[in-house]
């Protein structure tokens, strides 16, 4: 190879460095930017979180109650009898029971810790996503995920379906029939049920999901970007819950019937 041959190459070599440099330069800026973001807004949340939830606990029965509508005071919406199911008399819950909901359901009691526990636990085993790793960390970032989904997804949902002064829990069918059951528990998603005891439609759950999985992506996105495929695959899998949570309320006196009968 001749001098100028050289030269050539070093010079095209060179032109394409040059070309190159200023786009990794600017994508190494924008995802270094993007994870600073995603730190301190994941900061602020924990903190929003942890505030709203010790001022659940730690204001009064007399406080909660002022939010009740008329001087009455009413136990069950200031302090909800079931997490999940409305029973037959229960009431909408209050402002003040809507928090006690949500702290409980997050943080005290031992559905929290299944709900924490169990998808971190089958995403470890699975190793999803695959860049956490099965490592310690690895599952620490999954316990991370799997709450900051619950908490946003609950706080979504209770604070739709008091504007719309729906209770956020699942109601029962008062009916028979396998298939009539089954169809109540699916419409259940997007039916709630209101003060006179019958069932109305309400987004919350649609609000709930898109908003975790908006958030979902904004801080545990591969690229450090946002993208549609991402909120709408995270969004479907909470709806995707969500239905199969309904149809377990609504046959779990059979299925609990059925265990007993067999462990006799």
């Amino acid at each position: 190879m001749t001098m100028p041959e050289r030269e050539v190459m070093w010079l095209r070599a060179e032109e394409a460095h040059r070309a190159i440099a200023p786009s990794c330069d600017a994508r190494m800026l924008r995802e270094h930017t993007w994870h600073e973001i995603s730190w301190r807004y994941n900061r602020v949340w924990r903190w929003v979180c942890s505030v709203s939830v010790l001022c659940a606990i730690s204001s009064p029965a007399q406080h909660l109650d002022s939010t009740l509508v008329g001087a009455q005071r009413n136990e069950e919406a200031v302090r909800p009898r079931s997490l999940w199911v409305r029973e037959p008399g229960d009431s909408v819950p209050s402002a003040g029971g809507r928090w006690l909901l949500l702290a409980r359901r997050n943080l005290l009691s031992t559905q929290a810790a299944a709900r924490l526990l169990l998808p971190s636990v089958l995403a470890q085993v699975t190793n999803s996503p695959e860049h956490w790793g099965r490592t310690t960390e690895g599952l620490g970032q999954r316990l991370g995920r799997s709450f900051v989904s619950n908490a946003s997804r609950d706080l979504l949902l209770s604070a739709s379906t008091a504007a719309l002064r729906q209770d956020p829990r699942y109601q029962r069918c008062a009916c028979s029939g396998v298939g009539r059951r089954l169809g109540h528990a699916l419409t259940g998603v997007v039916a709630f049920g209101t003060g006179d005891g019958r069932r109305r439609f309400g987004p919350g759950n649609l609000v709930a999901a898109a908003g975790a999985g908006y958030l979902d992506a904004m801080l545990y996105a591969e690229n450090g970007t946002i993208s549609r495929p991402h909120v709408a695959r995270r969004a479907s899998a909470l709806l995707l819950r969500s239905a199969v949570t309904n149809l377990t309320f609504e046959f779990l006196p059979e299925l609990r019937r059925a265990v007993r009968e067999v462990l006799r």
